[in-house]
């Protein structure tokens, strides 16, 4: 688990769609893996916020030691902190990497993926990948795939 100072340089669901991961103005220092620091983190202050459900706990706990440092962020006083599914635990998981790459398409172009319910979706790919539907399992462990953050209500 890592908190929100930790962040991928390649993030494969957010190239997949042609994001823009603001990452890439960091240096990696391990293969893709980034530390951003805080004071970075504000000078970068993005307009969108992925954060992985495995690490949220470490995020949410954070935001309530730090609520001033956060809300001085674009993202949490907009409200754009979205969860997302881990996908990385032992090995990568492609399908849930997938279903990210969904919800974060219908978030930042939600003209270009109207056609999309990201849970049907997930299901879809489970069920080809996997060879039945997990998503209700991931959603029961995480939440909905792409939902605002608890903490920034």
């Amino acid at each position: 688990m890592q908190g929100i100072e930790s962040t991928q340089y390649h993030y494969p669901p957010l190239e997949w769609i042609h994001g823009d991961n603001l990452a890439r103005r960091v240096e990696a220092r391990s293969g893709s893996h980034v530390v951003v620091a805080k004071e970075r983190l504000l000078k970068l202050d993005p307009q969108t916020i992925f954060i992985d459900g495995g690490g949220l706990s470490l995020v949410a706990g954070d935001v309530a030691r730090k609520p001033e440092y956060y809300q001085a962020l674009t993202a949490f006083a907009k409200r754009r902190i979205f969860v997302l599914h881990p996908f990385n635990w032992y090995t990568t998981n492609i399908d849930t990497a997938l279903t990210n790459a969904y919800a974060m398409g219908k978030i930042l172009y939600p003209k270009g993926f109207t056609d999309i319910d990201p849970e049907r979706k997930a299901d879809e790919i489970y069920t080809q990948l996997v060879g039945r539907p997990v998503y209700e399992k991931m959603k029961a462990d995480y939440g909905p795939i792409g939902r605002v953050a608890g903490f920034v209500d």
